[in-house]
């Protein structure tokens, strides 16, 4: 990926552990959600288009616009996930 052409050991590093305390986190949030729904869950399809959207944006060329929405989601996608599974120390997602 990009991150990997950049070539710098460090923010690969940093990269990868991030990564993996994201997919802990919605790994955890996601088995809490009843079987029937958690791979159609409505959040799903909502996150699903807001990446959409940030990838049209990118390739329009609008960089702020792109920007802009995708902090909005993360802070969201935060505030959900939190709710859904509070973690109250990153060490937490690693039992």
């Amino acid at each position: 990926g990009l991150i990997e052409a950049a070539g710098n050991e460090s923010l690969l590093l940093l990269s990868g552990m991030l990564h993996e305390i994201v997919e802990r986190h919605t790994s955890m949030v996601a088995a809490r959600q009843p079987r029937s729904t958690a791979q159609h869950a409505p959040w799903r399809k909502k996150s699903h288009g807001v990446h959409k959207q940030v990838v049209d944006l990118i390739e329009t060329g609008d960089a702020v616009a792109a920007e802009d929405l995708w902090r909005r989601h993360a802070a969201a996608s935060r505030r959900a996930m939190a709710a859904q599974a509070p973690v109250k120390d990153v060490l937490d997602l690693f039992d």
